[in-house]
């Protein structure tokens, strides 16, 4: 087998024989190698280790890390290149209803403001929040005139046809002055309140028995209603609206004998008219145009459900429901700057009608599911 000699320089301090190269001369050239090898490269004594001890085994776990490495940068990077969602706004009042979300639009936005506009409607003396509290409430007198014989809730129009008994101030002429009461003789009722020379002018209150009433809170001027006016009935049923030489003339608030809300609409001369809206015990509204009597009759009367989106539109009687196609609210608008009127879309699909159940019937349409 053929072989080769190396004969090193006499500059290394060795023979030129290869039998007498000893070991020590070989580890001293792998020494001199390996410096110049670090020279050229700048590698220091950590990589030179583990560049000496690099095993097959060593190498296949250095890649792994390397992967492993590669693989959780990559996961940090989309995570920060991922959106930041923004933090939803909600701005509420003083009962904690949702006056301002970002971002709301649309029917959602309509639904919120009609539900939070009825909770405001129902607020009276009982619940602690009265309607004038609220800033974005703009209620008030109807400004038109009001037409003479209109009807009225004015107990005692005319002083001088009656028979009573006055205690209270009087000015030099012995006419009724500062604050004063009446009693009338024939049914024993009172009323109190300021006079100015013979004429009502203030805040009177009234407890009658004629034309159904029982209690009437109101400001008078001119010895008729003018201003904010609480009227009781004799069903102990109430109402809380404007009126004007002595009409119901503006907006108007009707309440049960729990003091729960019924009705809110608009009057002008004494009669509803306009936009008036039904509150459904168990939830929901009648909502629409009243016609010539006052009442929601129609073919344009919408039920709004609780959610104030989906609504039934169609003929109702006295806000029952006759017969009635499905539709959705679209939006809203505000009639006499203090009526909010409901918007909705065309009606159309089934027919619903109106179906009183007993022991013996449910229903003609069992599969006709709710809108």
């Amino acid at each position: 087998m053929p072989c080769s000699a190396v004969l090193y320089p006499l500059s290394y301090g060795l023979p030129g024989s290869i039998s007498s190269y000893s070991h020590d001369n070989r580890q001293f050239d792998s020494s001199l190698i390996f410096s110049r090898i670090h020279g050229v490269t700048g590698l220091n004594e950590t990589e030179e280790k583990q560049m000496i001890d690099m095993t097959p085994l060593a190498f296949k776990l250095r890649r792994e890390e390397r992967r492993r490495k590669l693989f959780r940068n990559s996961s940090f990077r989309k995570e920060e290149e991922k959106p930041v969602e923004k933090v939803q706004t909600v701005v509420k009042d003083k009962l904690g209803n949702e006056v301002y979300i970002r971002g709301e639009k649309g029917p959602d936005k309509s639904a919120r403001e009609l539900d939070q506009w009825i909770k405001k409607m129902k607020c009276n003396v009982s619940t602690g929040m009265k309607l004038e509290q609220f800033k974005d409430i703009k209620v008030g007198v109807y400004q038109s005139e009001v037409i003479y014989g209109s009807p009225s809730y004015e107990p005692y129009p005319d002083m001088k046809k009656e028979k009573f008994t006055f205690k209270g101030g009087r000015d030099r002429e012995r006419r009724f002055h500062g604050r004063g009461t009446v009693e009338f003789d024939d049914d024993g009722s009172y009323m109190t309140g300021m006079w100015q020379h013979d004429v009502r002018h203030g805040n009177f209150k009234i407890e009658t028995s004629r034309n159904g009433v029982c209690f009437i809170d109101s400001e008078y001027c001119d010895n008729k209603m003018n201003g904010k006016t609480t009227i009781k009935f004799l069903d102990e049923t109430w109402l809380e609206g404007f009126t004007k030489d002595g009409v119901l003339h503006g907006f108007s608030r009707h309440f049960d004998g729990k003091n729960r809300l019924t009705y809110i609409g608009m009057y002008r001369n004494g009669k509803p008219f306009g936009t008036w809206w039904k509150i459904i015990r168990g939830g929901g509204c009648v909502v629409g145009r009243v016609d010539e009597d006052g009442k929601l009759s129609g073919t344009t009367i919408a039920y709004l459900y609780p959610d104030f989106k989906s609504a039934l539109i169609g003929t109702f009687k006295d806000g029952e429901m006759v017969f009635s196609q499905a539709a959705q609210l679209t939006g809203h608008t505000t009639e006499n700057s203090c009526i909010k009127r409901p918007v909705f879309t065309e009606p159309d699909g089934r027919l619903y009608q109106r179906e009183i159940s007993t022991h013996e019937f449910v229903t003609s349409g069992p599969t006709l599911a709710d809108p």
